[in-house]
């Protein structure tokens, strides 16, 4: 079967026979003409002579070139013929240029402007345009057609393998020409089928399946913000709608960033694929639009209501996410352990927020708290949820760790987090002996909770137990030194 491996190698072979003799030849001549500015210069040859014609010669480089030029026609050639004749079973979809967009259509009425196809299975495109030329460009398939407006063109291709590849318009087009750009996500039959499924059911009256704002982490925000006003300013007012909302708007702008730079892997997960931009329920564009609409209201908020040092934290949080450690964890299974500085930073913003000092020892201690506490957090999510994150093609800590491994590990640090829990009273954070024993009590249980961890025949469900456990106990922590907080004193 024609796929996209021998195309491309057929275009390489092509380009590399071209690139070998057009070297050869260069060579050549050039040796030849020093030969002969050597050999012919005016020292040498003080008087002109004629030179007749040379029958041999004249025929030796019309030859030559000519077998020269049909061998890299023949090259070009097969490639060519094979792409200029789609199987009779070829899956058809009318690509639309634009100024200064691409759009899809499928058999099924759906449009995108994200391109999505099956892997294993040729694809026939059909090109045109609807206003000016274009040139659909795909590198990594090796080809490209103009897009003519009342004209088609049709290329094919099959890719026996899954991933995502770039779409650019090859021909200049008008202002905006160097931004008419998109990919094209190859993935397995089950997840396209589902896809436009998805796709058609939006069209038909449906409504998003998800959120583009989804994330648990984003939920938590809040809560660990607004905890951190309470530490600082010992009790709740109206001044803490600032910080928490603020921040809370701005880690919105943040997921719906990651969830832009995740598509590709999104569409692969089952916990994921029926987000907004893998469903093709929003365009990326549309997500752009929302992620800029939430981190500039939050920011702004947050400087103006409270000031510089609470905006620029709460953006650290959006760089370190979205710049930092998204792009490292598609290379570095142990990405989570500098991820989870994230979520240190929010209860952090409430502390300052709240009128703490920035460096003191008690807002050191909040980040070193919900710092240690992300980490078993996530690796417990991946032990209950493996088969899903090994499906994203993301590096886990699975690669590096066996299952047991990996579970022991995850019990030292779950096993900090509840030692880490018995320091709020050092830093004059808890001051009621009931909250200090409630505190005492709940570390315990989670300790001996987490136990089952070390058991060989650790499953699933004692995983997603372990997971849900350590989450309880932090949430029930922050429910006990807030109440602590707010008790009347003396």
């Amino acid at each position: 079967m024609y796929n996209e491996t021998n195309y491309i190698d057929s275009v390489n072979n092509a380009f590399t026979f071209i690139v070998v003799i057009s070297a050869a030849l260069l060579i050549a001549i050039t040796i030849i003409m020093l030969y002969f500015v050597y050999k012919y210069n005016a020292k040498r040859n003080k008087k002109a002579v004629n030179i007749e014609g040379n029958m041999t010669l004249e025929i030796t480089w019309t030859v030559i070139p000519l077998i020269l030029v049909a061998g890299m026609f023949w090259y070009g050639y097969l490639g060519y013929d094979a792409l200029a004749t789609p199987p009779e079973n070829a899956y058809k979809i009318k690509v639309i240029g634009q100024m200064w967009k691409w759009n899809f259509e499928y058999d099924n009425g759906v449009t995108t402007d994200t391109l999505y196809v099956p892997q294993g299975k040729p694809i026939r495109l059909d090109i045109t345009s609807m206003d000016v030329n274009h040139s659909f460009y795909m590198p990594h398939f090796r080809f490209k057609a103009d897009a003519l407006p009342n004209k088609n063109n049709m290329l094919w291709f099959q890719s026996d393998e899954t991933g995502v590849y770039d779409i650019a318009c090859a021909e200049y087009c008008g202002l905006n020409h160097w931004n008419m750009y998109t990919k094209v996500h190859i993935v397995p039959q089950t997840v396209f089928d589902e896809w436009l499924g998805n796709k058609k059911a939006l069209k038909d009256g449906g409504t998003t399946t998800t959120p583009v704002v989804d994330s648990n982490a984003v939920k938590k925000v809040p809560i660990t913000t607004g905890f951190g006003y309470l530490l600082s300013r010992g009790t709740f007012d109206i001044g803490v709608i600032y910080p928490v909302l603020g921040i809370f708007l701005t880690a919105c702008g943040s997921a719906a960033i990651n969830h832009l730079q995740e598509s590709d892997i999104d569409i692969r997960m089952n916990r994921t694929k029926n987000r907004p931009l893998p469903s093709g329920n929003l365009s990326k564009l549309q997500v752009i639009l929302i992620a800029a609409g939430f981190v500039i209201t939050g920011s702004m908020l947050l400087l103006v209501a409270l000031g510089a040092v609470e905006m620029l934290l709460s953006l650290l949080a959006l760089v370190w996410y979205n710049i930092i450690y998204t792009p490292m964890k598609r290379k570095n299974p142990f990405a989570v352990v500098p991820g989870s500085i994230i979520g240190s930073i929010p209860p952090v913003v409430g502390w300052v927020a709240g009128g703490g000092d920035l460096a003191s020892p008690e807002s050191v201690f909040l980040a070193f708290f919900f710092f240690i506490w992300q980490i078993p957090h996530f690796w417990l999510l991946l032990l209950f949820l493996n088969k899903d994150y090994e499906s994203s093609g993301l590096p886990t800590i699975m690669s590096r760790f066996s299952e047991p491994q990996l579970a022991r590990i995850t019990f030292v640090w779950t096993f900090a987090t509840a030692l880490s829990a018995l320091l709020f009273p050092l830093f004059n954070l808890v001051s009621g002996w009931v909250s200090l024993l409630l505190i005492v009590l709940s570390a315990a249980t989670l300790i001996v909770y987490s136990i089952q961890l070390l058991k060989h025949d650790t499953g699933r469900q004692s995983f997603k137990k372990a997971f849900m456990g350590i989450n309880y106990f932090v949430l029930y922590l922050v429910l006990v030194v807030s109440i602590d907080k707010l008790m009347p004193k003396g």
